[in-house]
């Protein structure tokens, strides 16, 4: 008999899988960031651009909102990647709560993005 030290990190994926339950990759920056350019269609490159079009500047509230509540990242990490400083991604953050409120298309754009990383 083979004695194997196994982490508790082990056990709970192969609980997950017994149970049936999705087993999400790591919510990393730039897993969050290919997720909203996959989902919405648009480059990475755009998104990382300084441009003001609508769909682009979209596409960066989904990442910073994502990025900040399922992530660890300080706020000057988050916005290094689309370069936003600190205080534009808590501006980005607000406007997006405000929007999920109200915004239908916002809101089912975002759930599109959460499905896609496998988030509930």
């Amino acid at each position: 008999m083979l004695k194997v030290v196994v982490g508790i990190d082990i056990v709970n994926r192969i609980v997950e899988t017994i149970n049936g339950e999705d087993i999400s990759p790591e919510i990393n920056l730039e897993n969050i960031l290919s997720a909203v350019s996959h989902v919405l269609n648009i480059p990475v490159l755009d998104i990382r651009s300084k441009s003001r079009k609508r769909e682009f500047t979209d596409a960066r509230k989904y990442y910073c909102i994502l990025a900040k509540t399922y992530t660890g990242m300080t706020l000057n990490n988050i916005g290094r990647l689309v370069n936003y400083k600190h205080d534009v991604v808590i501006y980005s953050n607000n406007l997006s709560e405000h929007l999920l409120s109200y915004d239908l298309r916002f809101r089912h754009e975002y759930n599109l993005i959460k499905e896609r990383l496998n988030l509930k």
